[in-house]
């Protein structure tokens, strides 16, 4: 409403400066009439002469007229152009606009906007989207007043619209929006111990009071595991320079009521990963911020910012936080019938003389027929009383840790123990309780017990803030270091190459310099593929190449075009 007020009171400011006065027309009229038709005819000797003075002046006024009117048509007009512009205008339209025109075929010069006196006049072009796009600028430069200058849009800090030199690197990161990979949402109770388990694999325990907030959390996840996502979506794996193998990477934000939280100082997220191999042994905790990927961007009018270049990096940092597999403890309840005797006799018959535990439900005949049964080296299973003396002393001295001859357990009752040992002892399992080395068996909840039953046997960490956090660790190789350099044949800095590594999970970027691009301190004789991506002609092409590291520049690469589909699926061959 308020802007339609606004949009009034300038259309009447207008109509005060440009309309003429006309409140004495009517007199001026009546003057020329007598002009024109005076009482007295003139002499005969000058009729010629004054003829010509009365044509004259019938002409001046005839043109003032003319004039007046076509001054007032101009301006109902225009009064009408802007009393159909909508009031509002969104800045998403406005960037998604200004996106399709960067991204649009680069031959074609954009339409050109002049300046007029109330911003609306817009130069006649042949491409819809181009109209479009000037009529909702010139919206927004009614009311902010940007001065659009011939081919170049210049705004109230003088900051230029991407050029045709970037345009290139605006389509090729239109090219790479179509790949990113989708984020995850969990929403948790801030409350309560969870776990949530993304679609690659990866699980997150969150305990109770992580955030500081008292509502409800909306977890945003972000996996990185194959090949594929880490190409696709241009991330790389080194560290100050230096090469890294990546188990894996993801991005964490976590919101509550419209604001972005972090963990608190005081807690942590254990993070699991899907790999269980023994390389998962070495590998430690990397973080990157937010603001060390370096995305370079051009501001448009109004505050409003879209991406115009394709190269991005992370340097991973890396901490002290090790990736474990003895986090979670799991153990099983069973029935301890154990080959513990506490005193065996080979005189005539192989005699086994055990002690029945005092909370032992079986009676004498259950427990001497299951330890027949389960131990039948024993010619003769002897159960003596539940409470000797010696069960008494034994018990004494294996609360203290002492070790003799006349220790011993008691069986017949239940107890836990770990996976393992109930399956060398063939134990009847009865239940299984899975904990984590800040909790116990008591304080679990059933439902918590049962996920973490199922990433027992995955490494994990300790993070201690959001963002971009990955599993690495330093490739060690004692091969000599050397470039290695590629020719790419055009402007390097157009395009996006990178080494991916064939034996090890590892992508390292390369710094442009013309039409090379230089990758530093690799390891000479390792294969690796080079990959390249970029813009010709205005289409995407891509191409890929198996090479063995060496100071020879490789030249030739083969580019061929390419859609984001067909990239993703030639990438995708890697993880196979």
């Amino acid at each position: 409403m308020k802007e339609n007020n606004n949009s009034d009171n300038k259309l009447r400011q207008l109509e005060n400066q440009s309309l003429p006065d006309l409140s004495k027309q009517d007199v001026h009229w009546q003057e020329m009439r007598k002009i024109l038709q005076p009482d007295v005819a003139p002499a005969k000797p000058s009729a010629s002469g004054k003829l010509w003075k009365w044509f004259l002046a019938a002409c001046t006024v005839t043109a003032i007229i003319l004039f007046t009117e076509k001054k007032l048509r101009k301006e109902t007009t225009h009064k009408k152009e802007i009393t159909t512009v909508q009031p509002t205008l969104q800045k998403e339209v406005l960037a998604d606009t200004l996106k399709n025109i960067i991204t649009a075929d680069t031959t074609t010069k954009p339409a050109s906007l002049q300046k007029t006196k109330t911003g609306l006049a817009i130069q006649k072009t042949s491409e819809s989207k181009k109209q479009t796009y000037a009529s909702l600028v010139s919206e927004k430069c009614n009311k902010c007043g940007t001065d659009w200058l011939n081919d170049t849009a210049v705004s109230r800090n003088d900051t230029p619209l991407p050029s045709k030199a970037d345009e290139p690197k605006a389509t090729l990161a239109s090219f790479f929006a179509q790949l990113e990979k989708p984020s995850q949402e969990f929403v948790i109770d801030n409350t309560k111990d969870t776990v949530i388990t993304g679609k690659d694999g990866t699980a997150l325990l969150i305990p109770a009071s992580t955030f500081n907030t008292k509502g409800t959390v909306t977890i945003v996840l972000k996996e990185f595991y194959s090949y594929e996502d880490i190409i696709t979506n241009k991330l790389y794996t080194t560290s100050n320079g230096s090469q890294l193998v990546s188990g894996g990477m993801i991005h964490l934000t976590a919101i509550s009521e419209g604001r972005k939280l972090n963990i608190k100082p005081s807690k942590s997220i254990r993070w699991f990963v899907p790999d269980t191999s023994a390389e998962m042994t070495d590998m430690q905790l990397f973080t990157a911020s937010e603001k060390t990927r370096t995305n370079t961007e051009q501001e448009l009018p109004h505050g409003d910012t879209v991406s115009i270049t394709t190269n991005s990096s992370i340097n991973w940092t890396p901490s002290s936080g090790r990736f474990s597999k003895d986090f979670i403890t799991t153990k099983v309840k069973v029935l301890d019938i154990r080959d513990l005797p506490f005193k065996t006799n080979n005189t005539r018959k192989y005699k086994g003389y055990f002690f029945q535990n005092n909370d032992s439900e079986l009676s004498k005949e259950e427990l001497k027929r299951m330890l027949i049964q389960k131990y039948p080296y024993y010619e003769k299973v002897i159960i003596a009383g539940k409470r000797k003396k010696k069960e008494w002393k034994a018990n004494w001295f294996i609360s203290y840790g002492w070790q003799n001859d006349e220790i011993y357990y008691s069986v017949g009752d239940t107890t836990w123990l770990t996976p393992i040992e109930a399956k060398a002892y063939k134990l009847q399992v009865f239940d299984t309780v899975t904990y984590t080395n800040r909790t116990s068996t008591q304080k679990s909840s059933p439902s918590l017990n049962n996920q973490l039953k199922k990433v027992a046997a995955k490494y994990s960490v300790d993070i201690n803030s959001l963002g971009w956090i990955n599993c690495d660790k330093f490739y060690r190789d004692n091969r000599s270091k050397i470039e290695f350099v590629v020719n790419i044949g055009d402007s390097s800095s157009n395009y996006y190459t990178f080494l991916a590594f064939e034996k090890i999970k590892s992508m390292m970027p390369g710094y442009t310099s013309g039409s090379k691009v230089i990758f530093s301190n690799v390891p000479n004789g390792e294969t690796a593929k080079i990959i390249s991506i970029g813009i010709r002609n205005g289409k995407p092409v891509a191409a890929m190449k198996s090479v063995q590291l060496s100071n020879t520049t490789l030249t030739g690469l083969n580019f061929e075009e390419t859609s984001p589909n067909e990239f993703r699926e030639q990438v995708s061959i890697m993880d196979k």
